[in-house]
């Protein structure tokens, strides 16, 4: 029985035999000199001794983990809003007439009265300018009536000086 021979053309190869490829992986493509077959049920052109389920050396784990950092990082987000939010309040809850405040518009002021929803801050001394700001444009407690200066240090925490 006389062997046929059949042509190919590949993108970038140009006119080849079928099954001469370079680099051509033996038990596939229509070449019989391997012994293999290349059939679908053929287990040595599947790919390995599984029949082609290739292990995988992390499996599903690697999902699992990624699934895992996913819930920490959100966990980790909502738990310091929490305790900024906490912090402001705190803030919030503790002004007292003759504390020094800065607002978020960057006005320096001495709170004069505080409202449930309000602050009044004396602007200015020398004119007795008093303004109202929302008790949430209250960014930061400068100097306490105690006399005590509070800063922001380096690590986002109030210290005393």
């Amino acid at each position: 029985m006389q062997n046929s021979i059949l042509w190919t053309t590949t993108p970038g190869l140009g006119l080849i035999q079928d099954g001469a490829l370079p680099n051509a992986v033996p038990g596939i493509g229509g070449s019989s000199a391997g012994g293999t077959t290349g059939a679908p049920g053929d287990p040595a052109a599947a790919g390995g001794p599984a029949g082609g389920a290739a292990a995988k050396p992390f499996g599903n784990s690697i999902f699992i983990m990624l699934a895992l950092l996913l819930v920490f990082m959100i966990v980790s987000s909502m738990m310091s809003a929490r305790r900024a939010k906490k912090q402001t309040a705190q803030m919030l809850g503790g002004l007292k007439r003759g504390d020094k405040v800065l607002t978020a518009a960057g006005i320096f002021g001495t709170v004069h009265e505080v409202r449930d929803d309000a602050v009044v801050l004396k602007i200015d001394d020398v004119s007795g300018t008093k303004v109202q700001f929302a008790k949430h444009a209250i960014q930061q407690v400068v100097k306490s009536a105690k006399g005590g200066v509070k800063e922001l240090a380096a690590d986002g925490t109030e210290g005393d000086n």
